[in-house]
C-alpha cells in the first residue's frame, strides 16, 4: 500500500514498487533507463529529457535538444550515450553531453556496447550503426523493419529486436552460431550509409494515458 505522497509499505522484501517522483515540473514521458549502479542512474525521454539518479535524488541535466530521446547505455557512469529522434547521438564524458555525427536521420530507439569503444545503436527502417571508438558507421541487414533494441554477451554476439516479432543476430566469428542457427545474421562489415528515410514527429511508442495516482 502507498500513501497520498508515493510511500510504500511493503508486504514482502520482493514485492514492492514505490513511485519516485519526477524531479520537475516538466512531467515528461520517460523512454529509456540505465545505470552503472544503483546511485548512478541515467532516465531519457521526450523532448531531450535527461535526467540523472545519485542514490538520494534525481536531477536535470540540460543539454538544449528538444528531440525525443529513446535509449540510453553506458559503458561507466562518466561514458554514456543516448539515442533518439532524427539520428540523435548524445555522449556524456562525465561533465558535459555532446552532439556526436550519426550520418542518418533515421530515428534510433536502442543502444548497447560491449565497451565504450564497441557500440551499437539500432531504430527505424532496421538502422543499425556501430561505433568503434571514433566514428559510427551504418551496418546493413537488407529490413526495413523498425529496431527497438540492441543487447549481446560481448561484440561478437549480440541481437536486435522489433517490429513484428522480428529478431536479428550478430555472430562475428562464424557464419551461423550453433547456439542460435535460424536466426538471421546480421553481416559484420560495415557499409557505407543508406538514404536516409522520412522519420515520424516522435518515436513510435504511444503516449500514457491519464498518470497513475499512487494509492
Amino acid at each position: 500500500m502507498c500513501d497520498g505522497d508515493g510511500i510504500c509499505v511493503c508486504g514482502c522484501r520482493k514485492c514492492c514498487w514505490m513511485i519516485q517522483q519526477n524531479p520537475l515540473p516538466q512531467e515528461n514521458t520517460l523512454n529509456g533507463v540505465w545505470g552503472s549502479s544503483g546511485s548512478d542512474v541515467f532516465a531519457v525521454g521526450k523532448y531531450g529529457t535527461i535526467l540523472r539518479y545519485d542514490g538520494n535524488e534525481w536531477s536535470e541535466m540540460s543539454f538544449g535538444t528538444i528531440k525525443y530521446l529513446s535509449g540510453v547505455w553506458g559503458s561507466s557512469g562518466s561514458y554514456v550515450f543516448a539515442v533518439g529522434e532524427d539520428g540523435t547521438i548524445l555522449r556524456y564524458d562525465g561533465n558535459t553531453w555532446s552532439l556526436m555525427t550519426s550520418r542518418t536521420t533515421n530515428s534510433l530507439f536502442g543502444v548497447w556496447g560491449s565497451s565504450g569503444s564497441d557500440v551499437f545503436a539500432v531504430g527505424q527502417y532496421g538502422t543499425i550503426f556501430h561505433y568503434d571508438g571514433n566514428e559510427w558507421s551504418e551496418m546493413s541487414f537488407g529490413t526495413i523493419k523498425y529496431l527497438s533494441g540492441v543487447w549481446g554477451s560481448s561484440g561478437s554476439d549480440v541481437f536486435a529486436v522489433g517490429q513484428y516479432g522480428i529478431i536479428l543476430y550478430r555472430d562475428a566469428i562464424a557464419p551461423r552460431h550453433p547456439r542460435h542457427p535460424n536466426l538471421p545474421r546480421v553481416p559484420t562489415p560495415a557499409f557505407p550509409t543508406r538514404t536516409a528515410s522520412p522519420t515520424p514527429p516522435h518515436p513510435p511508442f504511444p503516449e500514457p494515458e491519464p498518470r497513475l495516482t499512487a494509492r
